[in-house]
């Protein structure tokens, strides 16, 4: 049963690095990489050892020391994965600073504070139970933990439910070609809504890095505020112009516009000079959304433009309003 349970692992290892291979964008750093792969493979680990677990306990009336220790590290592991690292691993990319100290920092702050809020919410509840007699200790420990088990159990039970319906469906829809390309077609305008609304959103952000570029170098290399921001600037200019996307061209479905009369555009030109350093930092954690909102719009896009050219009946719709500009 061991050997099983071995190969099932290595299966399983070879499947989520494969299918985190496939389905990763470019922009996807290493250490996400990572730790998106062990924490799936952690996750389905349970699934693989319970049927061994509940072999040895109910035939073999044996307890291991081994797989209690496998558990521990299974749940520790998953449990710091879902708590500590991803959480601070997603605040440390989505951060607008500029090196590894500050950032690092930025994301400890932001999950400080969120556990703050958590603990003090627990507080005011500890209150409240034992204001109005609500129990003892003991039974509040246990309706915590109650309610946990509960919020768990729905979780899967709302996500395992619209699988188990959502899927099928799916792909029932998806075996006939001709309900495909309908749905296809229908959806096509929600689509490119959403992916003009990403691109103006971005262009309207870079427009804005080069507005306080040129700001800056209009300045002087003697002004104070080249000194505290032009190194910062310049290297959000950098990342624009690094970032490789599709078109930037309205399409059909687009309503022309002039970027200059933008907000953000506009408060550059009020506030001329006084652009701060907080200022450049937050410019830039907006530029980092712009850009994986876009590439997310994007994406979407062509996947829908493949499913169409998949689809077996093409001579019974349009395909025109497919085409990316």
């Amino acid at each position: 049963a061991i050997d099983l349970v071995i190969s099932e692992l290595v299966v399983l290892s070879l499947a989520c690095l494969f299918l985190i291979r496939y389905y990763k964008g470019h922009m996807v750093t290493a250490d996400v990489t990572a730790t998106v792969y062990a924490s799936w493979v952690m996750g389905f680990v349970g699934v693989l050892l319970l049927p061994y677990d509940l072999s040895v306990a109910l035939v073999d009336s044996y307890q291991s020391l081994t797989l209690i220790n496998v558990w521990k590290i299974t749940y520790w592991s998953t449990f710091f994965l879902a708590w500590v690292v991803l959480p601070i691993q997603m605040e440390y990319h989505s951060s607008g600073h500029f090196n590894f100290r500050n950032k690092l920092k930025d994301s400890f702050v932001k999950l400080f504070l969120s556990g703050l809020m958590a603990f003090a919410a627990g507080i005011v509840y500890l209150i409240f139970m034992f204001s109005t007699g609500g129990g003892s200790l003991t039974q509040i420990i246990g309706f915590t933990m109650a309610m946990s088990n509960t919020y768990g159990v729905l979780l899967i039970t709302v996500l395992m439910g619209s699988g188990l319906v959502g899927i099928p469906k799916r792909l029932w829809i998806m075996a006939d070609s001709n309900r495909e390309l309908q749905r296809l077609y229908i959806s096509a305008a929600t689509i490119e809504d959403e992916y003009q609304e990403a691109r103006y959103e971005l262009e309207d952000t870079e427009l804005e890095v080069f507005k306080l570029a040129e700001h800056v170098e209009k300045a002087g290399t003697s002004s104070q505020v080249y000194k505290e921001i032009s190194a910062n600037v310049f290297m959000l200019k950098t990342f624009v112009a690094n970032f490789q996307f599709a078109s930037r061209s309205t399409t059909r479905g687009g309503v022309q516009r002039t970027m200059t009369a933008s907000t953000e555009t506009n408060r550059i030109d009020s506030l001329g000079l006084t652009y701060t350093e907080k200022d450049v930092v937050n410019l830039h954690a907006r530029l980092i959304k712009a850009q994986l909102k876009a590439r997310s719009a994007e994406r979407r896009w062509r996947v829908s433009i493949q499913q169409a050219k998949k689809s077996l009946v093409f001579d019974s719709y349009p395909l025109d309003i497919f085409q990316l500009n």
